[in-house]
């Protein structure tokens, strides 16, 4: 009997880049597992939110940044990348990661990361313990 051969475990992290190069203002998409994750450079630190917006699905990293909100490119959604909530329905958000600092690198958690326990001299992004729930993209309630 043959077997076939197993894909490779995605990663449950992605490296976003050098303390040193990002800087407010910068932003990419990155994979995170199977996630597309937008990860985003203001004042205050780097965040990252699922890079689909809720309305119709479109890829936020085409939108344009408006202040601290990334606009979907396609109906003009306004999402604020600190907490992932929509502008325009308090009641609808996107999934938001962590981001820490480890040994100069911006490096983006995902599912299998979230509850391990950080190593020493690993510093957190402003907020990421509000970040870190997963808050549902569901429309209105039924």
């Amino acid at each position: 009997m043959s077997t076939m051969p197993r894909e490779p475990l995605d990663e449950p992290f992605a490296v976003v880049g050098s303390v040193a190069d990002l800087y407010p203002g910068w932003r990419r998409a990155v994979m995170v597992g199977r996630t597309s994750v937008l990860v985003c450079v203001e004042e205050d630190g780097v965040h990252a939110i699922a890079d689909t917006c809720p309305h119709y699905e479109q890829a936020l990293h085409y939108g344009r940044r408006r202040g601290g909100y990334i606009e979907c490119p396609w109906h003009h959604w306004l999402i604020d990348v600190r907490t992932g909530e929509c502008m325009h329905n308090p009641r609808i958000a996107n999934r938001t990661f962590p981001v820490i600092q480890t040994e100069g690198q911006w490096i983006v958690l995902g599912d299998p990361c979230l509850d391990a326990q950080l190593a020493d001299g690993v510093t957190q992004t402003p907020g990421d313990a509000a970040r870190t729930d997963r808050t549902s993209l569901e429309g209105d309630p039924a």
